[in-house]
């Protein structure tokens, strides 16, 4: 197991067309508009000739992305600092520009997410006795709750 920004991991000789599989679970949102090239650039350094990327990402709506890229939210100064939830389009033309990998298919998952949110809830307050013994106050669990139902709602 190694920490190590996958940027760095890419440019590793070692690492080169080594894998026949990569998977990214909402990494995505953590690279940055700016860096979504790189990340597809990345992706292609370490898969082999016929490697796939299997990707899950949290999108934003085409119609607000231009807006969402000069605004702030809760998520993206509370819960996540820095975080952005691209959009479609800006996947693939950062995949097309950076990178020879095609988009393949496509699932959205949205009603299915709102689901797995409101079971964390149930679960993240069914153990609220262990969460107050890590050390963790109202403040926490209240912006936790509301986070978890803030995102359920959206997925909805």
């Amino acid at each position: 197991f190694e920490v190590i920004d996958y940027r760095t991991f890419a440019r590793k000789k070692e690492n080169q067309g080594r894998f026949d599989r990569v998977i990214s679970c909402e990494m995505i949102e953590a690279v940055g508009h700016e860096h979504l090239g790189e990340f597809f650039w990345a992706v292609e350094q370490v898969l082999k000739y016929d490697g796939v990327l299997v990707m899950e990402a949290i999108t934003t709506p085409e119609a607000r992305y231009e807006t969402y890229l000069r605004t702030t939210d809760f998520i993206n100064t509370i819960i996540f600092p820095g975080s952005l939830c691209p959009s479609l389009h800006a996947l693939v033309d950062a995949s097309y520009k950076w990178s020879t990998l095609t988009l393949e298919h496509i699932d959205n998952i949205g009603l299915h997410y709102a689901e797995t949110l409101a079971e964390w809830r149930r679960r993240f307050n069914a153990k609220e006795s262990v969460v107050r013994k890590l050390g963790f106050d109202d403040v926490f669990m209240r912006v936790w709750n509301y986070y978890l139902t803030y995102c359920e709602a959206g997925f909805r």
